[in-house]
Order: structure tokens, then sequence, then C-alpha cells
């Protein structure tokens, strides 16, 4: 069977080819791919778009074929152009399923116009439709106003840019949603909202394989960095990183030599006239909140972290904090379960089935970081909750088995290449 993926981000290999570094974004689809191309039945072919080509590439790495489609204009809009590529790759290849790999940008919405949907799923990986709705992080228009800077105004970066995005991918979002027969989805919240769109749209459920690393290895209590704190990412107001600073005054009453490491990140104290020229507005809250709170020796910002680096940070945090207004299924908080590693999480979307609606950690709503200070606290006072971790660990091992995902996948596929008649979704 020839599949096609159709991905938001190039692969790592498709990076290297065009003299990039790879992304530390989207491991798990590498993971995934690894394990599908072992099955002897599967020919995989992955395709995305990129603005550092003008042509059509294609080249192939081990046992995937790649497709880099030269991009030109904003892919948060329809791009008839590249209709024309994909009627090329389909006449080339002629795949027995097409899998979109998120529903955020336009490129893949062209494979539907150009080649039809009868053997297209895509799969919900946030819905920026809904994510709209929280993008600003319950921020203020006056706050948000006091924090613009001369970088959000000349690159079009500023927390309204980046609610107003959210606004046009939605739209964009809602019409591959109406277009299509089959998506994959992960949550009841995915679910519900996919439904809203089209209900009558077949609904299929798969969970997603982590990356391999996070198969290894067991958080321990005694091998930690006691009453430290990991968020793994926080550019932008829906992951919440400014209610996390709002609670850390409270934790410091009660623990002094708290720590706050926030990763995917850079260090946002600026000296030169230079970095301050290319602050961004919410980095720049970020910073104000800091100074105005004292925290500057509590708070440590980490740059990108590859894939052995981030479990070993979660490994040597005391609890990890998923703080986001908005999430679908965060693979962060996957892994962060599947090592053992006591979490508090906000109760937002499909975060709740993650944790077991509180019984593979605590849960609190994201505005109230009383409830989040109060949460982090008792895991410091506890050192653990030896239930909810193995909870988290049950769940996630569930969630994340590569065996069981991988299966669920091939049956889909057959399902829409017609080789099994029907799936349970």
């Amino acid at each position: 069977m020839k599949v096609l993926w159709i991905t938001n981000n190039l692969m790592p290999d498709a990076s290297i080819a065009l003299g990039d570094s790879p992304s530390v974004l989207g491991g798990w689809m590498v993971s995934s791919a690894n394990e599908l191309v072992k099955n002897s039945h599967i020919e995989l072919i992955c395709a995305t778009v990129s603005n550092k080509t003008k042509k059509l590439i294609k080249l192939r790495k081990g046992l995937i074929t790649y497709f880099i489609i030269p991009l030109s204009k904003s892919n948060i809009k329809y791009n008839s152009e590249l209709q024309n590529f994909w009627q090329k790759i389909q006449d080339a290849e002629n795949p027995d399923v097409v899998h979109i790999h998120g529903t955020e940008f336009a490129h893949g919405l062209a494979w539907i116009k150009a080649c039809g949907n009868a053997n297209v799923v895509a799969s919900i990986q946030g819905l920026t439709s809904v994510y709209y709705r929280y993008s600003t992080g319950s921020l203020s228009v006056g706050e948000i106003l006091r924090s613009v800077t001369i970088s959000d105004i000349k690159n079009q970066t500023s927390i309204f840019h980046l609610s107003r995005n959210f606004r046009k991918r939605g739209v964009i979002e809602e019409e591959y949603i109406r277009s299509l027969q089959f998506i994959i989805g992960r949550t009841e919240w995915d679910r519900s909202h996919a439904l809203s769109v089209n209900n009558n749209i077949k609904y299929l459920y798969c969970n997603e394989t982590l990356r391999s690393s996070f198969y290894n290895g067991r958080w321990e209590l005694s091998k930690c960095e006691k009453h430290s704190i990991f968020l793994s990412q926080a550019r932008s107001p829906i992951k919440g990183l400014h209610i996390m600073l709002k609670a850390l005054p409270l934790i410091l009453r009660k623990y002094p030599d708290v720590k706050l490491y926030v990763g995917n990140s850079v260090d946002i104290r600026v000296n030169t006239l230079k970095q301050k020229l290319r602050q961004s507005g919410y980095y720049w809250l970020i910073l104000k909140m800091i100074q105005k709170m004292k925290l500057d020796n509590n708070v440590f910002f980490l740059p990108a972290l590859n894939e052995q680096e981030m479990r070993d940070r979660f490994l040597r945090s005391h609890v990890f904090v998923n703080a986001s207004s908005i999430e679908n299924s965060p693979n962060s908080l996957g892994e962060a379960q599947i090592l053992g590693v006591p979490c508090v999480s906000s109760y937002v979307g499909g975060t709740p089935e993650f944790m077991g609606y509180g019984k593979a950690g605590a849960l609190y709503r994201f505005e109230e970081y009383e409830m989040l200070a109060d949460a982090v606290c008792r895991v410091f006072e506890k050192g653990y909750f030896q239930s909810e971790i193995d909870e988290g660990l049950h769940l996630a091992n569930e969630r994340h088995d590569p065996q069981i995902n991988m299966n669920q996948l091939l049956n889909i596929y057959r399902c829409i290449s017609g080789k099994i008649e029907r799936l349970n979704g």
C-alpha cells in the first residue's frame, strides 16, 4: 500500500536536504514514520511546502520518498498555485491513502481541491478555530497594548496578530473538515468540535506514538532537583507562562528555593538596544512581570531542547506543569507521564482525559493561579503522589503504545483504501 503524508513541517531528512538543521518539533511524526516503514506492505511518501525552494524537489532517503513543494505565499490563505504541484505528485505516485497531518495550514486543502477527497484522511492536532477563543491567554486589551514592541509592529507578531492568524487559520480548518469524509482524532474534545462542523464526517480514533527516548527511563525523587518546575514551552500566551509567574510568589512563601525552567525559549533579559528592538511583546510583558515580582533568581529560560535533552530535563524536574489556556492532546504531558514525572495541568480542551480527570495529577482552571500554586506546593510537600504517578504511567502506556497505535493506523489506512469494509471509530 502506498501512503502519502502531507505534513506541516519538514521531516528531518528533507530539512537536511535544504541545508537546514532538523526541527525539534514534530518528533512524534518521525517515530510514527519509522514504525510505519518497518511494515513491508507500506511505501511511505512525505510531502510538504517550503519557502526555501523555488522548484519541486523529490528525494529518497532510506525507505521514505520526500517531496518539497515551493511556497511563495502565506500558508494561512488558500493558494491555488499549489494544486498543480499536487496533481503532479498524484500522477507520479497515485497513493492509495493520503494522510494530512494537521488542519491548521492551507497547503493540504489544495490536494483535496486538485485530487479529490475519496482516499483522504486528516489528523487533528490542534483546532485553531477553537484556539482562537483562548489565544490571548486571558490577558486584557490594556495589558496587550502596553506590551506591544517595535518588533511586533514591524513583523506583525503582536498578540493581536497571533489571535488574528488563529482566526484566519480556523476558517481554512473548518473548510478542511467540511471537505473530508474521514478525520482522525484522539480526545472527546476534538471529536465534539469536528462533528459540530461536519456531522457526517467519519471520526476515527488513533493515538500518537511518542519520541523513542521517552519509553526509557523513570523519574525518581532522589535524583530530581527539589522544588523545580518545568514548562516545556512558552512562546505565546496560550502556553500560560504569565499565569505560572503569577503563581510563583505564592509558592515562594513556602519554598523560597523554587526554580522555574522554561523550555523551547530564549533568555528574555535584554541588555543592548539591538536586543530590545527584537524583543517580542509577550516576552516584554513576561520580563516586566519577572522584574516587578522580583523573580530574577527563580526563572530560567532554556533554548530549544533536542529529544535527549528534553527527556533529561523532565527527569531532573520535581514537577511538570502544563499551564496552557487551550490544548487538545499535549505530547509534552504524555512524555512527562510516561517517565513518571509528577504532573499538574490546566483543565482545558482534551487535557482532562490525559490526566484521568484528576486521578493522574492535579487539575486547575487556567486563570486560577492560586489553585496552580497550591497544587505545586502539595507536590513539593509530599515529595510526590505515587498513586497519581502510577495512574499517569498507566494512561500514558496505553495511550502511547507504539504497536497498538501502529495497528490502529494501519487499519484506518486499510479501511480508507477499501482493503477492509469497515472500522469501528
